[in-house]
C-alpha cells in the first residue's frame, strides 16, 4: 500500500540521508527496504545559469512502490517513480522511471532483467523455513 508522507515523516520512516524540498510530498511504500547512504532528492535547479543564479528551484515528487529494495549508495532524482516489487542495485543513479518487477542498476540506472518465478528457487533455505521468514504478513 502506497501512502503519502510529508518530509518529516519520510525522514523518520526511511532512516536515510534525505534531501527533500520543504513543499514536496513523496509517496513511499510501507514495505520499502533500504540500506545505508541513500539519497532521495526531490529538488532540482534551473539549467540556465542566469535563472540558477537567481535561485530558481523546482520540486518534483518521488514515488516508490510496494516491496522495493534499494541498495547502498543509491541516488533517486526528482520526479522518478520506482514500481512495485523492484530491486535497485547498489551505487545506482535513478534518473528515469523504473517499472514493476525488475532488477535495475547502474549510472544511469537501467533495467537489467525482469524478476521471474524462477528467482523464488534461488534460495532453497527460504522454502524450507518459509514460516520463519514470513514476519511482515
Amino acid at each position: 500500500m502506497v501512502r503519502e508522507i510529508y518530509e518529516n515523516e519520510l525522514k523518520d520512516l526511511l532512516e536515510l540521508y534525505l534531501h527533500l524540498h520543504e513543499s514536496t510530498i513523496s509517496e513511499m511504500s510501507e514495505y520499502l527496504s533500504k540500506t545505508w547512504n541513500c539519497v532521495f532528492s526531490t529538488a532540482g535547479h534551473a539549467i540556465d545559469s542566469e535563472q540558477r543564479g537567481q535561485g530558481l528551484e523546482i520540486a518534483l515528487p518521488i514515488t516508490v512502490g510496494d516491496n522495493v529494495w534499494i541498495g547502498t549508495n543509491v541516488f533517486v532524482l526528482p520526479g522518478v517513480t520506482i514500481g512495485n516489487n523492484t530491486i535497485i542495485g547498489a551505487g545506482s543513479v535513478v534518473n528515469k522511471n523504473i517499472p514493476d518487477g525488475v532488477i535495475a542498476a547502474g549510472n544511469p540506472c537501467k533495467v537489467i532483467r525482469k524478476i521471474t518465478e524462477s528467482d523464488k528457487k534461488k534460495y532453497p533455505i527460504f522454502e524450507e523455513n518459509h514460516e520463519h521468514f514470513n514476519h511482515r504478513r
